[in-house]
């Protein structure tokens, strides 16, 4: 569903407002609608008012346009404010816990990456080793043949590439 609004700071505003108004729990179609009825009034209060709307709604927009702004500033989403009441205040005791976990962090990450990594690297080892070593083999021998059946090579690194390549 297309909702039109006469520019891009007018559209921001109706979606902010819609999302404010909403409730929880609402279906897309309905979500959708309350969007085009919020966009459907704008535009009747704009062309009521010849573009000069009452004041009470200039300070709402104003209002809007700060909530947004103030949103950009602290990193989320206008979705994550309705979860942010929902977090434990904790006492002063347990603040300091939180501070040594909180010097932890980085290290314990590192550590559980580096973990994953060998972890992920086993499997990686056993499977390409074998082929590895072969080809290694295989083209150091040919490296040998090759010297010795040419007076120009100096040392035959390039068949032992090429031979690496192709094995």
């Amino acid at each position: 569903v297309i909702v039109s609004a006469p520019d891009y700071d007018s559209l921001q505003i109706i979606h902010t407002a819609r999302r404010l108004y909403q409730r929880r729990g609402l279906q897309a179609a309905e979500k959708q609608e309350l969007s085009r009825r919020f966009a459907e009034g704008y535009k009747m209060l704009m062309l009521m008012t010849k573009g000069e709307p009452p004041e009470a709604w200039q300070d709402l927009q104003r209002r809007l346009v700060f909530y947004q702004r103030e949103l950009r500033e602290l990193g989320i989403r206008d979705y994550q404010v309705s979860g942010l009441d929902r977090e434990k205040i904790t006492p002063v005791e347990a603040s300091e816990g939180d501070e040594i976990l909180k010097e932890i962090r980085l290290p314990y990450q590192i550590v559980h990456l580096m973990i994953v990594l060998a972890l992920a690297a086993i499997p990686t080892l056993f499977l390409n080793l074998p082929v590895g070593v072969l080809a290694g083999l295989y083209s150091e021998k040919r490296r040998k043949k090759a010297l010795a059946n040419s007076k120009v090579k100096v040392r035959g690194f390039d068949v032992m590439m090429t031979e690496k390549i192709v094995f």
